[in-house]
C-alpha cells in the first residue's frame, strides 16, 4: 500500500492496525499503531511494522476510554482468535 492509497478524498488518512504500543507521560498518552508482518519459512517469528503514532492529552484519553467502554458494553459477542498472544521484542 503506497501513501496515495491511504489518503481518502477528504484528506483523512485511513490505516489498518492490529497492534498498539502505549507510552505514557505525566502530560499525555502516546499510541503507536502497527500490524503484524506475516511470517515466512525463513523467519523465526512474526515481526511488527509500526506505521502511525498519535499523542493525545490525558483528558482526551479518558474520554476515549469512556466511549470505548460504552461501545464494548453493548449486547453481543466480542470474538477474539484463540491464537492471540502479546507481542514482545
Amino acid at each position: 500500500m503506497n501513501e496515495n492509497d491511504k489518503q481518502q478524498q477528504d484528506g483523512i488518512f485511513s490505516e489498518y492496525a492490529n497492534a498498539v504500543y502505549f507510552d505514557a507521560t505525566a502530560w499525555d498518552l502516546s499510541m503507536t499503531f502497527g500490524r503484524t508482518v506475516l511470517r515466512t519459512p525463513q523467519q523465526e517469528r512474526q515481526e511488527m511494522e509500526w506505521t502511525t503514532a498519535i499523542t493525545i492529552p490525558w483528558s482526551q484519553a479518558k474520554l476515549m476510554a469512556y466511549y470505548l467502554l460504552i461501545n464494548l458494553a453493548r449486547p453481543g459477542n466480542l470474538w477474539v482468535t484463540g491464537g492471540l498472544r502479546a507481542w514482545s521484542e
